[in-house]
């Protein structure tokens, strides 16, 4: 059974590291990006129309176009999104941000600064999408 993770992300060098570690960790696994939140939404409703739901959705506090906060809010408004897990990642996450989130049931994480952190973020993932014993 393959996995797909949709990321939003306007980091080429974290979508490489998120892509490599994912693949070492989790086999597999399809990812798709998005380089900002527009694109996202647009990117989610084609996926949607094709009967395609992703198995995690993985947001930028910071995306351009909608950050991460109105692109949850529009991807939880489609059809078959609100259940779909989701993790935030930023590279300052605030009290606030993370309070925000928390309402949705989204855990926000710190981005990580190398390759060797993104161990942290992929566990984070497995747990969300892979079911337990």
């Amino acid at each position: 059974m393959g996995y797909l993770i949709f990321c939003v992300d306007d980091e080429i060098d974290d979508c490489e590291f998120l892509t490599e570690v994912i693949k070492q960790k989790i086999p597999d696994t399809e990812l798709i990006f998005a380089s900002d939140g527009i694109m996202a939404v647009e990117k989610l409703k084609e996926l949607s129309k094709n009967n395609v739901k992703p198995s995690m959705i993985i947001l930028d506090l910071n995306a351009p176009g909608l950050d991460g906060k109105v692109a949850l809010k529009k991807i939880n408004s489609m059809a078959g999104l609100l259940e779909v897990p989701k993790l935030v990642l930023s590279t300052s996450p605030q009290a606030g941000d993370i309070h925000y989130f928390s309402e949705y049931g989204v855990p926000v994480m710190k981005k990580p600064s190398s390759f060797l952190d993104y161990d942290e973020v992929v566990e984070v993932i497995k747990k969300s999408i892979i079911p337990g014993p």
